[in-house]
């Protein structure tokens, strides 16, 4: 591991592990709609749940794993070298659905 790259690790703990909370929160938020099924609960009440899961997704990526490391590479002088990175990953997914 090079000293930019633990800079960069040590400097976004903190947004990851606000990720990785809430990452947990859409999982379990997805883990509950067996139980809301058994329970015998509306299915527009277990769409809302997977809706909610299924939204959050993309909104997490998009806020903490494409701007943190934009925001970085300005501040370390490689924005030129990062800029096509965030167009480049949501075309790759484009393709892929």
């Amino acid at each position: 591991m090079t000293a930019t790259t633990s800079a960069r690790r040590s400097s976004s703990t903190r947004p990851h592990r606000e990720t990785t909370g809430r990452l947990r929160t859409t999982n379990r938020q997805a883990a509950c709609v067996p139980a809301m099924d058994q329970d015998g609960r509306h299915c527009s009440d277990m769409l809302d749940q997977v809706a909610a899961a299924r939204d959050a997704v993309p909104r997490l990526i998009r806020e903490d794993h494409m701007h943190t490391p934009i925001r970085q590479a300005v501040a370390d002088g490689d924005a030129e070298a990062k800029r096509d990175e965030p167009s480049t990953a949501v075309s790759q997914h484009v393709r892929s659905r």
